[in-house]
């Protein structure tokens, strides 16, 4: 036991050497050493035992602060400061920021589940992968590829009045490879869909994304992805023939509509659409899809 103790305690006098030579610098070096001999030759001396014990316990304190710290408090911190920054954000206290400087996201929803995702710096780098997606699309035989959702969103476009724009595709790659969208004059004053009894606001702009953009459907697929994946809804569904929904919809010129699940709304960049599935047993007419045009002023 008392050879463990000499162990120790020479163990933590060459821990105090480096540690003081390194906060002192080498000039000291030769204070040091009178130091460090003063311990060696008053080992049995109480007041060195004591600053040895003294020295040992802050040694140990500070290793297990910064395993508790390291285990318990830097994910606590890092949560804190992705939830503060959020805030801010939200509030418009600081302007919104692009992590890493990723400028473009891809994603692929197939019914109630997200099936890809890819950030990209570069557009050209985003429209190769979905080349490649279009190739496996095209071997696809699935007669229900309109279970798809595509969503790409330009965060180089994110303003301090407004979020970043998404321009959704309601069928698989099915899209212009170039990348270019034209933004929508539309607004609605609100849209609200009911969904198993219960009533959920769609904001299609706010300071997070911004859905009014020409050639953006409201249609299943984003109603379904809206609440699932914007709202959070527990929803689990095998194909968008199970989702049944009604919303209604007042738009800026105060026209009040009532449409059911087999509507579609699609947004044009001075009006919007509202086709009429012809499946939709409320219409009359079932030959063909019928489509009503709102021009908004």
């Amino acid at each position: 036991m008392r050879i463990v103790d000499t162990f120790c305690q020479l163990c933590t006098i060459l821990f105090l050497k480096n540690m003081i030579i390194k906060l002192y610098d080498s000039y000291n070096e030769g204070l040091m050493n009178h130091l460090i001999e003063w311990f060696m030759l008053n080992s049995n001396n109480i007041l060195c035992r004591t600053l040895l014990t003294l020295i040992n316990n802050t040694i140990y304190l500070y290793s297990a602060s910064e395993i508790f710290y390291i285990n318990k408090m830097k994910p606590i911190i890092n949560q804190l400061k992705i939830t503060t920054i959020h805030y801010l954000e939200k509030y418009q206290y600081i302007s919104p920021s692009v992590k890493n400087d990723i400028k473009y996201e891809l994603e692929i929803y197939k019914t109630n589940k997200l099936i890809y995702n890819k950030q990209c710096k570069n557009i050209m780098d985003l429209i190769d992968i979905l080349k490649d997606k279009e190739q496996d699309n095209n071997q696809d035989n699935s007669n229900r590829k309109t279970d798809y959702l595509t969503i790409i969103t330009d965060y180089s476009s994110i303003t301090k009045n407004k979020g970043a724009n998404k321009r959704c595709y309601n069928y698989l790659y099915t899209f212009d490879f170039s990348f270019s969208y034209i933004l929508s004059s539309v607004k609605f004053l609100y849209i609200t869909v009911t969904y198993n009894n219960n009533s959920y606001t769609i904001d299609l702009l706010n300071d997070t994304f911004n859905f009014y953009i020409v050639g953006n459907t409201i249609d299943k697929a984003f109603v379904l992805y809206y609440l699932k994946f914007i709202l959070k809804l527990d929803i689990d569904v095998n194909n968008l023939e199970e989702v049944v929904y009604s919303i209604a919809v007042c738009d800026q010129n105060a026209n009040f509509l009532t449409i059911t699940n087999d509507d579609v709304i699609v947004i044009e960049e001075n009006e919007y659409k509202i086709k009429h599935n012809k499946n939709n047993k409320n219409n009359k007419e079932t030959k063909d899809n019928i489509e009503t045009d709102f021009v908004l002023t």
